[in-house]
């Protein structure tokens, strides 16, 4: 949070970036002013906001239905252990951890919800509770818990982005940097940040200022920059590491972290190849993904297990269809009712379909050298 002032003047003979970049920079926003790391918080209070709203909902709800006694402390424990359950499952998955880059919440919440009821259902058990527990309570309680956290995500996004447009909750960004690979980043980058709440403060460097830098605004050396941040002008400094040794990077961060400010490095690559990308960690060191095999670990049994189960469930709900095409078949001409074709699949594997035969056996085309034909004698019938 952020009593915000009017940005610096740029410098004598310097056009402010107003001019060239308009999208980008924009007036200071005055009053109280949040960076975009509050937006993991107002999810936090979202979903602590819709499990308190839920529990008074359903103990009415309940009583109106059922109109039976409720051990009000037992499942008020319950509650708590579902409430701290949940938020430890969703901090483990990183689900606070986003931004207004970010908005988008998977149905992960829901499973999330489910799995910390039972967490908190187990608990009671183990404690000798569960003769006051109400599983009819348990079950309504998950419902509201879960229609709540489903209805309280567009009304969430719908908030943090007027906030964000009325610049309450706003980014400022600054870039170190003027050589003219480090300006040519800067501007790719501001090219293709087009978000309401990022707002371009100008470049720093502590280096003779770069041809070609006249319509982007000039902040000075790493002292002013620190002292912009100390000020509360600028909220993240991002870093072009392409001309920067490792000691001078040091430097540069040393400096930054003596004030509140966060420091992020850009590699080159991350703008020439985005979106297509996504950031993993090999030990201690980001990568830049281009390509992951769908099917990794323990997503390969889980894919096996849905492909089995609902393959399963298809043929007993077709089987009907499945007896009369086999029947036909049989009756219009001779051979096996199923055709099997070897097909090359995922990772160049062959592998076998099975097809109801279509062809007349002596005609068949395993190989599929000739497309069928309007009135091809090969078909039959059916």
């Amino acid at each position: 949070m952020d009593d915000s002032s009017s940005p610096p003047e740029p410098a004598d003979g310097e056009s402010g970036a107003d001019d060239a970049v308009p999208a980008k920079v924009v007036r200071a926003t005055r009053g109280i002013r949040f960076t975009s790391n509050v937006v993991g918080s107002l999810f936090v209070v979202t979903d602590i906001i819709c499990f308190v709203l839920s529990a008074p909902i359903t103990l009415a709800a309940y009583s109106l239905v059922r109109g039976q006694r409720v051990v009000v402390p037992v499942h008020i424990t319950a509650f708590i252990l579902m409430l701290g359950s949940f938020l430890l499952i969703r901090m483990s998955r990183q689900a606070y951890r986003r931004s207004l880059l970010d908005l988008r919440d998977s149905s992960d919440t829901t499973f999330d919800a489910v799995i910390s009821s039972l967490i908190a259902s187990a608990l009671i058990w183990q404690a000798g509770l569960v003769d006051d527990y109400s599983r009819g309570i348990t079950l309504l309680f998950l419902l509201t818990v879960v229609l709540l956290l489903s209805a309280s995500r567009p009304l969430l996004h719908r908030m943090i982005t007027g906030l964000a447009e009325r610049g309450q909750i706003e980014q400022r960004i600054a870039f170190y940097g003027a050589d003219p690979d480090s300006v040519s980043l800067t501007r790719q980058l501001l090219q293709s940040l087009n978000f309401p709440h990022l707002r371009f403060v100008g470049i720093a460097d502590d280096r003779k200022r770069a041809t070609g830098v006249q319509d982007l605004p000039m902040l000075g050396d790493l002292n002013a920059l620190c002292s912009l941040a100390r000020d509360g002008e600028v909220d993240q400094v991002l870093i072009s590491g392409a001309h920067f040794t490792p000691k001078r990077l040091e430097q540069i961060v040393e400096g930054l972290s003596e004030v509140c400010v966060d420091v992020s490095l850009i590699p080159s690559q991350a703008i020439e190849l985005a979106p297509n990308y996504r950031v993993n960690l090999l030990g201690t060191v980001p990568v830049l993904t281009l390509w992951q095999r769908p099917f990794r670990d323990m997503n390969h049994f889980v894919k096996r297990a849905e492909d089995l189960a609902l393959s399963s469930l298809a043929l007993v709900l077709l089987s009907p269809l499945f007896l009369i095409a086999a029947l036909l078949i049989r009756l219009t001409s001779a051979g096996p009712v199923l055709f099997v074709q070897p097909r090359v699949g995922f990772n160049n594997e062959t592998i076998r379909v099975f097809k109801f035969r279509t062809m007349y056996t002596d005609q068949s085309d395993v190989g599929a050298r000739q497309t069928t034909t309007r009135n091809d004698p090969r078909v039959t019938p059916v």
